[in-house]
């Protein structure tokens, strides 16, 4: 979580990454099936996104988060 003046409220959200899966396997399968793309979201990924809305690219962006779930929150 990064709180900045610059980017509260565009926050990438992300509940299926590994850090919250990888210590049950039940979980892990769960979050695998409910998620459209069939893997869960990777850090670097996430990272991404933060990059992103960092960047010159997203300079219109306001008030928004920025799902990075694989299609899990559809």
């Amino acid at each position: 979580h990064v709180d900045t003046p610059f980017i509260r409220g565009n926050q990438p959200h992300s509940p299926n990454d590994w850090s919250t899966s990888i210590d049950n396997p039940e979980n892990l399968q769960r979050r695998l099936a409910g998620t459209p793309m069939g893997r869960l979201v990777q850090p670097e990924e996430i990272a991404y996104a933060y990059l992103f809305l960092a960047s010159d690219e997203a300079s219109m962006v306001t008030g928004t988060n920025l799902q990075v779930d694989g299609g899990a929150s559809l």
